[in-house]
């Protein structure tokens, strides 16, 4: 439902945050997507979406906002799942909290049921 939205925390030429956003691309059934790119290399923005197909809004943020609001505790790529405003999941960086395909969307398959 509209209850489920997804933010993504990506910098555009990160290639695992390539990788990323091509999977959640792929998910037939994905919430609302908004992705925040940090303001550095903006022009790659385009063939970001190219590569990863994902149809998303996204929002420009400067470097030091992206840094204040996601990189004192996290690295990219981050995806937030947030239900009603809440934020119910957070996968972030390339080691043991990177985005997992089959967990996300059990999780979206999951609230999408109830």
């Amino acid at each position: 439902g509209d209850d489920l939205k997804v933010l993504c925390f990506f910098s555009p030429d990160c290639e695992h945050c390539k990788e990323t956003g091509r999977k959640l691309g792929k998910i037939n059934n994905l919430p609302d997507v908004r992705i925040v790119f940090a303001d550095e290399s903006s022009d790659l923005i385009p063939e970001f979406y190219k590569f990863t197909g994902l149809k998303a809004e996204h929002k420009v943020i400067s470097l030091e906002e992206f840094a204040e609001r996601f990189f004192i505790q996290h690295d990219v790529p981050g995806v937030l799942l947030i239900e009603k405003g809440h934020p119910i999941h957070l996968f972030d960086g390339t080691e043991g909290n990177t985005y997992n395909d089959s967990l996300f969307r059990e999780l979206i398959n999951l609230k999408e049921t109830k």
